[in-house]
């Protein structure tokens, strides 16, 4: 039986992942095709500057140091907006409010795995501290440990580019 949990938990887990990484896609495409020169702190942190002569030019000039930015900086998105099961509780249809799933993380290092001319693939080594009233970052891999902590979790995650912006299309354990 908790072997089943385990799956259907994962398994809810990658269709909130998928829903988010389309959510942002959609998302940052609208935004570029609105007249407003508005944008948030978030997108000046991975906006990138826009070169209408030769796209393919601007992207390979990102350095190893610019594109593990991006990634950290998309992951960190990624796990503050999954800080409660909200996704679970709206897909899910669920007559509640969300629980907190997480208190604390750390991202302990991310590599370049494989990169194409708009694409380029991360690994993510991590730290979570879920929450007494939700288990749902135990899902997949790492170590339990003391005071709720799951250590050494690992990710694979897609980076996408478009237009001018970075979004995360795949997020998987490998």
């Amino acid at each position: 039986m908790k072997g089943k949990l385990g799956y259907l938990i994962s398994g809810i887990c990658a269709v909130g992942v998928i829903t988010y990484g389309i959510y942002l896609a959609v998302t940052f495409n609208n935004k570029e095709n609105e007249e407003s020169k508005e944008t948030s702190l978030y997108e000046d942190n991975i906006n990138l500057e826009s070169n209408s002569e030769n796209n393919l030019k601007f992207y390979n000039s990102l350095s190893k140091d610019e594109k593990i930015k991006i990634a950290r900086e998309l992951f960190d998105d990624y796990i503050n907006e999954n800080r409660t099961d909200w996704s679970i509780v709206k897909s899910q249809n669920l007559k509640r409010e969300p629980v907190i799933c997480l208190t604390d993380y750390r991202i302990n290092d991310i590599d370049i795995e494989s990169q194409d001319i708009h694409n380029f693939t991360v690994s993510v080594s991590y730290d979570i501290q879920y929450t007494n009233e939700s288990d749902m970052w135990v899902a997949g891999n790492g170590e339990l440990k003391d005071n709720n902590w799951v250590v050494d979790k690992f990710a694979v995650v897609d980076i996408t580019q478009i237009n001018d912006k970075y979004v995360i299309t795949n997020i998987g354990t490998g």
